[in-house]
C-alpha cells in the first residue's frame, strides 16, 4: 500500500473515529462501535463497521495495519 493511501486511511479514521466515547476495566478498553483493546494479549479487535466502511471509501483490501497503527498512536498503547 503506498504511503499517501496510508496516511489518507489514518486521517479518515481519526476524522470518523476519533471522537468515539471510550470504556476501560480491568481487562480491556474499548471504542465504542469501533474497537477493544484486550491488556492481556495487546491485541485490538475491530467491528465489522469499521471494516466496512474503509472497503467503501477505499477498496478491498486489508485494513489491520493502519487499524493497529492509528489505535496505537491514538491511545498511546502497543499493539502485537
Amino acid at each position: 500500500m503506498s504511503d499517501k493511501i496510508e496516511k489518507n486511511i489514518l486521517k479518515y479514521l481519526e476524522l470518523t473515529y476519533g471522537d468515539s466515547e471510550t470504556f476501560e476495566n480491568e481487562k480491556s478498553i474499548g471504542v465504542n462501535g469501533v474497537c477493544i483493546y484486550h491488556k492481556n494479549i495487546k491485541q485490538v479487535g475491530w467491528t465489522g463497521i469499521v471494516h466496512l466502511d474503509l472497503v467503501r471509501y477505499f477498496g478491498e483490501g486489508k485494513y489491520y495495519t493502519e487499524l493497529e497503527k492509528w489505535f496505537s498512536k491514538k491511545y498511546n498503547l502497543e499493539v502485537i
